[in-house]
């Protein structure tokens, strides 16, 4: 979540967020436009609340979803999943098990285009160098919209990056023989051929 907030400004939405399930290791967060969030009472998470910071501290504009939120959206959790039947009341929401798995629903391109960009960034904090992403960036978003789901794996050995989805073999020695999906020329990224 910490690295999904660098797609945002600071102060472009309010976010309302609910940790849930059996282990507490679902969360979501809704953004909301200031001017409606401005209704409803904003209750802020406590710097130790320990279902929330699993997912990382909570973002500057962020705050619990009270009964009142979870009404207004029409949203229900429970252990298997969650629903929320009022999607037209705010622009998007992010969807996170275990601080590791993400979803955004619905994002528009320029949205995707943040998300990804951000995701790189992180990457280039895995393999411990500045990598110039620029090159990929277009033809990694027009993959994801492909796919709806993609894995990214940071191989600091190899210096790659891996996105098991757009491999051919995908069985556990493909790694082994090739040279990375992404390959890292300097700190230039681009495709293999």
């Amino acid at each position: 979540m910490q690295v999904l907030a660098h797609a945002f400004h600071e102060n472009e939405f309010t976010w309302f967020s609910i940790v849930y399930g059996k282990f507490n290791d679902n969360l979501i967060i809704v953004a909301m436009d200031n001017q409606v969030a401005n209704k409803f009472s904003k209750v802020k998470y406590d710097d130790q609340d320990k279902k929330r910071t699993l997912f990382g501290t909570a973002w500057k504009n962020e705050h619990k979803i009270t009964d009142e939120i979870a009404s207004e959206l029409g949203l229900i959790t429970s252990n298997e999943g969650f629903e929320i039947s009022n999607k037209n009341k705010f622009p998007f929401y992010i969807y996170s098990h275990d601080n590791c798995f993400f979803s955004i629903e619905p994002i528009s391109s320029d949205l995707l285009a943040k998300v990804v960009q951000a995701i790189l960034k992180q990457h280039s904090y895995y393999l411990g160098e500045e990598i110039q992403w620029k090159e990929i960036e277009a033809q990694l978003t027009d993959i994801i919209k492909r796919n709806k789901e993609i894995d990214i794996q940071s191989d600091t050995k190899k210096h790659c990056l891996w996105i098991p989805q757009i491999e051919s073999n995908k069985s556990w020695f493909w790694k082994s023989f090739r040279q990375g999906t992404i390959i890292l020329d300097g700190a230039k990224a681009s495709f293999r051929k």
